[in-house]
């Protein structure tokens, strides 16, 4: 968006509909859709959680919360030089809420649009805490790391924005809200996975190409 304009390698084949994105990677067989229904807490404990519309509506295969998903092997370590998302990371383990939008169940049907409607009668109460979510209330803890991402050095400051408001010649005081989904990319967020054997494979929609490295499932 910002900057010189430049040639993309895979510009010509988006713009002229040839690309075959993750969700186009379909099989013979009929597949399944799958809908995740996230927190509507900042932080805090899933009490109890209420499946019995969902489970009655039409085209519903499988309902996963963290009662009933897999046993999974532990989140790896942070790295400066590894984004998060190339690390591995359970998910649905407990009934802790650490973030709005968390996933806290998988609803899959046989269409996304049943998959969609089943997702919405998905009852869950929570025991919410208390967070942190004023940054300005809690600003004596924060620190200068060490290192950023893939080594880079850090730098911060924290100017006086009132003082240089008020002394500047030009002042422009508007306020702007920017939505839940980025308008540009021409990929959906999706996945599919085909089963092979005792392998899954998946095809993963993702922002950063040279970033997302294939490792075997654990």
């Amino acid at each position: 968006m910002i900057g010189q304009p430049l040639s993309r390698v895979d510009g010509p084949v988006k713009v002229t509909g040839r690309a075959t994105y993750a969700y186009e990677y379909r099989q013979d067989e009929a597949p399944l859709y799958g809908v995740i229904v996230t927190a509507t807490i900042g932080r805090g404990d899933i009490r109890e959680i209420d499946l019995s519309q969902a489970q009655r509506s039409p085209g519903v295969c499988e309902i996963v919360t963290h009662e009933n998903a897999p046993a999974q092997g532990a989140r790896d370590a942070p790295s400066p030089s590894v984004l998060s998302y190339a690390r591995a990371r359970p998910t649905l383990t407990n009934p802790k809420v650490g973030h709005y939008g968390e996933a806290v169940a998988l609803v899959v049907a046989e269409t996304l649009e049943q998959a969609q409607a089943a997702a919405n009668l998905v009852r869950i109460a929570y025991v919410a805490e208390t967070g942190d979510f004023d940054f300005m209330a809690n600003a004596g803890k924060a620190y200068t790391p060490k290192a950023l991402l893939f080594g880079m050095p850090s730098d911060s400051a924290v100017g006086h924005f009132y003082a240089g408001y008020d002394s500047a010649p030009i002042k422009i005081d508007h306020e702007y809200n920017t939505p839940y989904w980025f308008s540009q990319p021409m990929e959906p967020n999706a996945c599919l996975a085909v089963p092979r054997g005792e392998d899954l494979e998946l095809y993963v929609s993702t922002q950063i190409v040279d970033r997302a490295p294939v490792w075997p499932a654990r």
